[in-house]
């Protein structure tokens, strides 16, 4: 401490800062007037155990007590420490008001011109994200603010994407939840490993750092792997191609981070390196080997089809597939002995199959499975056509009558151009659509990724499910109902007309012309709508959530 008069000389100066008295700094103190005069006085100092209710009554710092004068940057750290919360916790209410006020405006507007919830659920998760990232809600707890964060973002981002799907009445959200859980987990789970060096002891933290990496990639791995199957779910591909390449590229980053972790010798090193390069460079030399090899040994066959049939099964997987009206009658195709085409007619239907012996490391090169079939049939009558194929273009040409048509293919485009078809079922889940030029009869199209396209076409009735993609119908007469759903995609319509029409869709807009009148029962959430104000005719039902509604009348 300081001489007795300096030590007497501040405690004065403070109390009178404070507008205390002796006598009022002895009650708060529980001393006598007479040991704070003396203390002031420089006669004596004051009891030990008195310091801290001293500082806490005169708010100074011990430091200041004992070395009897301000401590200057102590005090403007704790000015700015108090500027600063002040600043932070005004942030946090005008935060919270803003979300709130967002929340109740969006609802009430909602309520207004819907009538019903129904957009706001997504403004509300949107919110319930915004507040989750801030973060406005790891404010309120002082402990375990990573595992807060991260756990709360993530329900929050899992929410918004279920609001949205369950919004659009298309169920991929499982596809960006577990595209989000695969990114939280290559960026966090390392940070949070690390911080477990604190609560363990050095020895035992270096042995569980080991198996970090083996841990870290086989989770990768695996979240990977969910991930492809839930895009699979969603729109069909080579599921054990995408896992096979998808371990091949983890093996390489894994192998080499166990190689490190549990030190291994540089020779060790350079001689692992080596082999694994090289036996890459061998499989990749093999591998174009083979595929040449596989695509020297195919021959272009012509099968010719002498018996009756009235009904054609077609079941292959990775071919174009064409179908003629010919005076010929055959099947023109590749094979060789690994990949064969079995072609049979059985109780009036003709059957073609695929053979396929190849082992599974050749079916892995797709670009040695161009293969086409030609298929030229003499007879234009057909009573059932069914297709199931992979991947390929499907082609039916003008001329052909059929009765019932059902065509089933995961990626590729399909057009047809016959005369007539009784009943037409097609379901494609990646490539275009288009008919043109036909007579059709009940008529069912359903794709998730790709266009569809009808161009002069009268059918009987008309159903149409696309996800993402636009629909054209130009010169289109369907004399029952028109329905299309869609999720993200236009719809144009031109010198169209139907009995009915209900047209739903998530995002996109519907346009065009329509050759008679109907009644228009027509909106949109967030779009224009302009259709003519008749009261006549059929119905026309348009709804959309995001887009405009722009109908003429052209007659």
């Amino acid at each position: 401490m300081k001489d007795k008069k300096t030590f007497g000389n501040f405690i004065k100066e403070k109390r009178i800062s404070k507008n205390y008295s002796q006598e009022d700094l002895a009650n708060l103190l529980y001393v006598t007037k007479s040991a704070v005069s003396k203390w002031e006085r420089g006669v004596s100092y004051p009891d030990i155990t008195l310091i801290t209710d001293i500082c806490r009554v005169l708010e100074i710092t011990e430091k200041e007590l004992i070395q009897s004068g301000d401590d200057t940057e102590y005090r403007k750290i704790k000015k700015d420490s108090d500027k600063y919360n002040k600043i932070k916790k005004t942030l946090f209410w005008i935060l919270n008001i803003s979300y709130i006020l967002a929340v109740v405006v969006c609802f009430i507007v909602n309520l207004a011109v819907d009538k019903t919830l129904s957009w706001f659920f997504i403004v509300l998760t949107s919110v319930i994200v915004g507040y989750t990232f801030c973060p406005t809600i790891c404010w309120i707890y002082d402990k375990h603010k990573k595992l807060i964060f991260i756990g709360s973002t993530f329900l929050s981002l899992f929410l918004l994407f279920l609001t949205c799907s369950i919004y659009t009445n298309n169920y991929w959200f499982m596809i960006p939840t577990i595209s989000v859980l695969l990114g939280y987990f290559i960026v966090f789970y390392p940070i949070l490993f690390k911080e477990q060096k604190k609560y363990l002891e050095e020895n035992k933290f270096k042995k569980l750092s080991k198996y970090f990496l083996i841990s870290y990639f086989v989770g990768i791995f695996l979240l990977i792997l969910i991930l492809l199957v839930f895009i699979n779910l969603y729109s069909p591909f080579n599921l054990l191609l995408a896992v096979i390449i998808t371990g091949g590229c983890m093996v390489i980053p894994l192998i080499f981070g166990i190689v490190l972790l549990f030190d291994v010798s540089q020779t060790i090193i350079k001689i692992l390196l080596i082999a694994i390069v090289g036996l890459f460079v061998v499989v990749i030399l093999i591998a174009i080997a083979r595929a040449i090899y596989f695509k020297s040994t195919l021959v272009n066959k012509s099968f010719i089809i002498e018996e009756v049939y009235d009904k054609v099964s077609i079941d292959i997987e990775v071919e174009d597939i064409n179908i003629y009206l010919s005076n010929e009658n055959k099947a023109v195709y590749a094979d060789n002995k690994n990949f064969i085409l079995d072609i049979n007619v059985i109780d009036n239907k003709l059957i073609i199959k695929r053979n396929d012996s190849r082992k599974f490391y050749d079916k892995m090169f797709i670009f040695a499975n161009d293969i086409k079939l030609d298929l030229y049939m003499s007879k234009n009558m057909i009573e059932l056509l069914d297709i199931k194929s992979s991947t390929g273009n499907i082609n039916i040409y003008e001329g052909f009558t059929f009765n019932n048509v059902d065509i089933n293919n995961s990626t590729g485009s399909i057009s047809v151009k016959s005369d007539v078809i009784q009943r037409l079922s097609i379901n494609n889940s990646t490539g275009n659509i288009k008919i043109i030029d036909a007579n059709l009869g009940a008529t069912n199209i359903k794709t998730s990724t790709g266009d569809i396209k009808l161009q002069s076409v009268n059918s009987s009735k008309l159903d149409i499910s696309i996800s993402t993609g636009t629909t054209r119908l130009e010169d289109v007469i369907v004399l029952n109902d028109l329905n299309i759903n869609g999720s993200t995609g236009n719809v144009y319509l031109d010198h169209f007309d139907a009995a009915n029409i209900f047209i739903e869709l998530s995002t996109g807009s519907v346009m065009g012309t329509i050759l008679s009148d109907k009644i228009f029962i027509a909106s949109s959430d967030t779009g224009n709508v302009f259709v003519p104000d008749t009261t006549s005719g059929g119905k026309c039902k348009i709804t959309v959530s995001t887009g405009n509604i722009n109908i003429k009348i052209k007659k």
